[in-house]
């Protein structure tokens, strides 16, 4: 079986009831704006895309970036920007969610995710290396967990809490 990790503070955990809860809802796509402003995009789905500054931090030409949405954008903007963006981060690594789980000094928990029940969920994994060729924390190697369908991951993929 292959395993990802997220790790939360006991806060974190107790208020999000136990759940894998996204800061954002909506697409994965993001949108650059050249100007630097941040500009609501009309989608099909008739929500709405973020947009991200152009050029900033590195993000703009060579980076990959696209003034069209893209999951590279999206991407781009959590890496370059740390801002919330759709989705909740994972790592492979057990220690480094133990990490964050312990961050602040006090008690916390760790999900322990089955990644091969990803796809059966409708829930899209997105490895941050595969876009971004210099992680901010390459030791994480995080990856991107999205669920369009709702705010919440699915607790089908969630194998077992573990408190640390």
């Amino acid at each position: 079986m292959r395993t990802l990790y997220r790790g939360e503070n006991e806060a974190m955990f107790t208020g999000r009831d136990g759940k894998l809860v996204q800061r954002l809802q909506g697409p994965l796509e993001s949108s650059l704006d050249r100007s630097g402003r941040s500009v609501e995009i009309p989608t099909d789905t008739g929500t709405v895309a973020r947009s991200i500054p152009w050029n900033r931090s590195g993000v703009g030409p060579g980076s990959g970036a696209t003034r069209a949405p893209s999951i590279t954008n999206t991407v781009l903007e959590h890496e370059a920007f740390q801002r919330p963006t759709t989705g909740v981060s994972s790592t492979p690594s057990l220690d480094r969610a133990r990490f964050y789980a312990k961050r602040g000094g006090g008690p916390g928990r760790v999900f322990v995710i089955d990644r091969d029940r990803l796809k059966q969920y409708d829930v899209t994994e997105v490895i941050v290396a595969s876009i971004v060729p210099f992680p901010r924390i390459p030791e994480d190697a995080e990856v991107l967990l999205v669920y369009e369908a709702g705010n919440v991951l699915p607790q089908e993929i969630v194998i077992e809490v573990l408190s640390v």
